[in-house]
């Protein structure tokens, strides 16, 4: 990390977004991280800013097809606050603007053991930048903002001896009862127990605290979907299902 870099001043800048639902275009030039390794060092700061017990992480562009194209040989993390951890079946309020992605995923939660894996559940995952274009700030600033995390919905859980034949029968996204996003196949799926043993290097590397209980949403079992109504969106894995509804303020 440079020596003229100051990660407080970006997180500062970002976290009333985090508050109000608001967004930008960019971090100023002179608060713009460079590179991961300022990108994870606003995200830490961002973190203490907005002062909420950590849940775990979630991993962003963690399907081998990914991470080649980042060339970082890692996924991306980002910090889930606890309140935003949410069980199925809640209603959550999204901000008055903005599209965001719909994702579904493994979730896997840590414990002290050898496998370092106490139980496996299906999850959406809310994904909504500060920023107006995710893509355009590239990723330093986007792991800044913890790469674009909003919620994390918690579903059934799933037998983890049965995750290799559950990951090859494919996951599904509904929105309003109708199909939304098949399965991701090939090169474009991630391998949760590969991007979990991927992260804790990764976390390692920029100080991100990993501890027993603490959950890890692994990356997106299905092909990107993107929208901006709301509506009631339900993940299937198998038997097991997460759902959430969404609506607008007022709405």
């Amino acid at each position: 990390m440079s020596a003229g870099f100051d990660p407080a001043r970006a997180a500062r800048r970002l976290a009333p977004l985090w508050r109000s639902g608001g967004r930008i275009a960019a971090l100023p030039p002179e608060d713009r991280p460079a590179d991961p390794a300022q990108g994870y060092a606003v995200q830490r700061r961002l973190a203490a800013l907005l002062g909420d017990p950590p849940a775990g992480y979630k991993l962003g562009l963690s399907s081998p097809a990914a991470m080649a194209r980042t060339g970082l040989g890692a996924p991306l993390a980002g910090f889930v606050p606890r309140p935003r951890l949410h069980p199925s079946g809640t209603v959550l309020d999204l901000p008055a603007e903005g599209a965001f992605l719909i994702e579904v995923e493994i979730v896997l939660r840590l414990d002290g053991t050898a496998s370092g894996i106490e139980a496996a559940h299906l999850g959406l995952e809310i994904v909504r930048s500060r920023f107006t274009d995710r893509d355009a700030v590239g990723l330093p600033s986007f792991i800044a903002d913890a790469v674009g995390f909003h919620a994390l919905v918690l579903g059934d859980a799933l037998p983890l001896d049965a995750l290799p034949d559950l990951l090859r029968a494919g996951a599904a996204l509904r929105m309003d009862g109708a199909p939304a996003a098949g399965a991701a196949v090939g090169e474009a799926a991630p391998d949760p127990l590969d991007a979990l043993r991927r992260f804790r290097a990764l976390a390692a590397d920029h100080g991100m605290p990993v501890e027993p209980g603490m959950l890890v949403a692994t990356g997106n079992l299905v092909a990107p979907f993107e929208t901006d109504r709301p509506g009631a969106f339900e993940g299937r894995l198998g038997a097991a299902a997460v759902r959430f509804a969404s609506r607008r303020p007022g709405g």
